[in-house]
């Protein structure tokens, strides 16, 4: 489906070859990785988004990795 796509677009002038190229790339990767990583098997990792205020009234956003002893 994602070569169906791409073809039309190359066909249609809205993108170049190389764009599909790389987007095809990118997306097969990031299909065959995020699974792998996200696998609990002896994983005592975890990653999580956070965001709030400090005693000075400042936002604050990040990730907050914890480890599982």
């Amino acid at each position: 489906m994602p070569a169906a796509v791409a073809y039309t677009r190359v066909e249609a002038g809205k993108h170049f070859l190389s764009d599909n190229i790389v987007g095809y790339v990118i997306g097969a990767t990031a299909g065959i990785v995020v699974p792998q990583l996200h696998k609990t098997t002896g994983n005592s990792y975890s990653l999580a988004p956070i965001q709030g205020l400090n005693a000075n009234g400042y936002s604050y956003s990040g990730l907050l990795l914890t480890k599982q002893l």
